[in-house]
């Protein structure tokens, strides 16, 4: 719940706008209107006890808000404010202006795993000020660990959404040493990346998070197919014929044990209206979450593992991946060996 007359920042959560509270003697007209000026509410609100409330403003505009962020004008009466809608399908605990300021578009709440074959990204929004994005590298070089500093980005526009490739491949120095660790710092913000050389994933997925920005999940545990056909039959001619078979092609994945830090992350994906395929670091089908089993405990000593059913979002969602047989030669080696 807010009071509109205490909106001191022109940047909100919509999840903030769930119930809204206007101060109002007489009667009161409230219009909504997008980017585009198109009329997305106009009502007059009668007040009870000088008060209107407003309920379910979030539900309204959220769908509205393809991703991160959006503009409405909101006129009250004959006063007008342009207000910067930070998509968001939870509550949170913090004020929009200044969780923009201090932490990227993430839930993630500690470090993360990854490995060197994987895509990671870091999302951000600053509201006032141009942004510069570095990554604070560790290398463990035989018993000595070597640091670097390695320039992502520079001067990113403040009030627009950027995306920053931080994968660990971009960062590798073997002069240095083996790449073990390393913190993507941007102003205030910090993102924290363990690399593992053992660590391997057997799905990835890309969605978009609690805030709507682009964020891929990776499931260590394995891949359940349970193929349904459905089959129809009639009797053509004196015999029985197959008049339509269907095939649906779901998958059960499993997320593996999981890092405290990380929770929020795969609950995102459980409420994620966007997912596609993450393959070899690119996005290719898009696909539908059909279940989720992410019920987990604060018991220190538990180690949350979550579980995902999902299917391909085309029609036909079974896939018949042709698997390709490397050349160990080629025509650059002698014609003795082909």
């Amino acid at each position: 719940m807010i009071n509109y007359a205490d909106i001191s920042s022109s940047y909100l959560f919509v999840s903030d706008l769930d119930v809204v509270v206007f101060s109002a003697n007489s009667t009161l007209s409230l219009s909504i209107a997008d980017a585009g000026g198109s009329t997305v509410l106009s009502c007059s609100y009668t007040p009870v006890d000088g008060v209107v409330k407003v309920y379910d403003l979030d539900r309204l505009l959220s769908p509205l808000i393809t991703g991160v962020m959006a503009d409405f004008t909101f006129t009250v009466n004959d006063s007008s404010q342009t207000l910067h809608l930070i998509q968001s399908r939870t509550r949170v605990s913090m004020p929009a202006a200044d969780f923009l300021d201090s932490r990227f578009l993430s839930s993630v709440t500690s470090g993360r795993d990854t490995a060197l074959g994987r895509k990671e990204m870091v999302t951000l929004l600053s509201p006032t000020e141009a942004v510069n994005v570095t990554a604070a590298c560790v290398y463990a070089n035989g018993e000595m660990c070597m640091l670097q500093s390695v320039q992502l980005a520079s001067a990113l526009a403040a009030g627009q959404i950027h995306e920053v490739d931080c994968s660990p491949r971009l960062l590798v120095n073997d002069a240095l040493g083996e790449l073990v660790q390393y913190t993507i710092n941007a102003g205030q913000r910090l993102m924290t990346f363990r690399v593992s050389l053992a660590q391997t994933h057997r799905l990835a997925l890309l969605m978009r998070n609690n805030f709507g920005a682009w964020e891929p999940c990776y499931f260590q545990g394995m891949n359940e197919h349970d193929p349904k056909i459905s089959r129809e039959l009639a009797l053509v001619a004196g015999s029985v014929r197959p008049l339509k078979i269907d095939e649906e092609d779901t998958c059960k994945s499993y997320t593996g044990p999981l890092r405290p830090g990380a929770v929020q992350l795969f609950r995102d994906l459980a409420r994620a209206y966007e997912v596609m395929l993450l393959d070899g670091g690119v996005a290719t089908d898009p696909v539908v979450i059909s279940d989720a089993e992410v019920k987990h405990t604060d018991d220190d000593g538990s180690l949350p593992a979550f579980t995902f059913s999902w299917r391909r979002a085309a029609r036909t969602s079974a896939m018949f991946d042709v698997p390709v047989i490397p050349r160990l030669f080629d025509d650059t080696f002698d014609a003795t060996f082909n």
